[in-house]
């Protein structure tokens, strides 16, 4: 009887396989799988959302968009770049897969991020703090993402999404956008960043929310296709179809053709006079009318001052959150947003709390004195009003937001900030 149970148990162990996740696996759960971005996917598109481990180019449409993860296959880049002639979207999502070849046909090119970057999480560099640039739809609602050994993307051309700044001056794009014919494309030189584990910070979840949003939007605004979402090692069948220029061949045969139609319509030795008298005095007359104009110098557009609000980073932020007719309840809304992240990264807390808990966490670090915790709270409570008003539409009670709520806000957040850094509580934490 003993003998049959070893034996049992020597066989499970023999056929026993190990059981490990695959990274950005759609169906995995653990900390580096792809599970929450696909749910918070189908949150938004529902079946039009597809998961798929083969893409097939002949079912493809130009009304679709294609979300690439970490390729690590080598890449179809002619039926991609059909593709986005035709309309298509594509988000690559790649730091050191195969993605290069695309990378490389449009001219971008991969790039180190700074060994010294002025913020990081939990002072890892491979962990830096990533901003936005800009006010392009993409970023949102996005004040930092958390990457996770992210690789850098350079092409000056193109519109930068996300960048980080280091400590020696130096900034690294890690997210850019392209713009192809009909088409666009994203490329983002992180795939970590969406994995479960860092969908816990509130950033890294609206870029991802962003990101989807965008593929999902079709020209004219409008979106009747698919998003399909292909992982890893993903296989590609098939060859995107799309309406293309002739080739050499075809112009050369279009041009006899048209010689010897032009040949059988003879004009006759006058006739062809005639012709080439009028062409003849056509070209002078727009020659004449074009050598006398007097040009308006133009100022090189080098020279010209950039507004405000078209710079990138916090100054064009700022500066349309503080526009003369911009919506006073945006700028608290931005205020709180901030003030949680720095709470949350201060508190050492995996994702941001309910207010209550957060108020909690910082009475419990005992850095602010009563009247400071009021502050605090009384702010919390309003900004939690405001969201409610703004996400009910309530326009009449968002209007009743002036400017001196906002630097009284303010004022509050930094006094808080100023005395709440992680060197307070760092014994708590640790």
């Amino acid at each position: 009887m003993k003998l049959g149970v070893m034996l049992g148990i020597v066989a499970t162990l023999l056929v026993a396989r190990e059981g490990r996740a695959l990274p950005f696996d759609p169906a995995g759960h653990d900390w580096e799988g792809y599970a929450d971005f696909v749910a918070l996917a189908r949150a938004q598109l529902g079946d039009a959302f597809v998961v798929t481990s083969s893409l097939s180019f002949d079912d493809v449409r130009a009304e679709d968009a294609l979300i690439l993860v970490h390729p690590e296959r080598p890449l179809d880049v002619d039926s991609l770049s059909a593709f986005l002639s035709a309309g298509g979207r594509v988000v690559l999502l790649d730091d050191f897969g195969t993605g290069d070849r695309l990378l490389r046909r449009y001219g971008i090119q991969r790039v180190s991020t700074p060994t010294r970057p002025d913020e990081m999480l939990r002072n890892n560099p491979e962990l830096a703090i990533a901003e936005p640039v800009g006010n392009h739809g993409l970023t949102l609602g996005v004040t930092r993402v958390v990457t996770n050994h992210a690789s850098g993307v350079l092409d000056p051309s193109l519109t930068p999404l996300l960048e980080i700044a280091g400590q020696s001056d130096d900034r690294v794009v890690v997210a850019m956008l392209g713009v192809v014919a009909r088409g666009a494309f994203v490329v983002v030189g992180d795939p970590s960043a969406f994995m479960n584990s860092m969908l816990r910070y509130p950033g890294n979840k609206r870029f991802d929310e962003n990101l989807v949003a965008w593929s999902a939007r079709g020209q004219g605004g409008q979106h009747s296709g698919k998003v399909y979402l292909a992982c890893g090692s993903f296989a590609e069948e098939g060859s995107f179809a799309s309406p293309h220029p002739p080739g050499f061949g075809e112009v050369a045969r279009g041009a006899r053709a048209s010689g010897d139609f032009w040949g059988s319509q003879s004009l006759g030795t006058r006739g062809a006079h005639l012709v080439a008298a009028v062409l003849g005095l056509l070209v002078v007359v727009w020659i004449g009318s074009r050598a006398g104009r007097i040009y308006r110098i133009v100022e090189p557009r080098m020279t010209r001052p950039l507004p405000l609000f078209a710079q990138g980073g916090s100054a064009g932020r700022a500066a349309i959150l503080g526009a003369p007719r911009a919506n006073r309840a945006q700028a608290m809304l931005e205020l709180g947003k901030a003030l949680e992240e720095e709470l949350t990264i201060s508190l050492g807390l995996d994702r941001v709390p309910a207010h209550d808990t957060l108020l909690h966490e910082v009475e419990l670090a005992g850095v602010l004195d009563r009247p400071s915790l009021d502050r605090l709270r009384a702010l919390l409570s309003r900004i939690a009003h405001i969201d409610t008003m703004t996400r009910a539409g309530r326009v009449d009670a968002l209007q009743r937001v002036r400017d001196t709520d906002v630097l009284a806000a303010a004022k509050v957040v930094q006094g808080v900030l100023e005395r709440f850094t992680p060197r307070a509580h760092a014994g708590r934490a640790a």
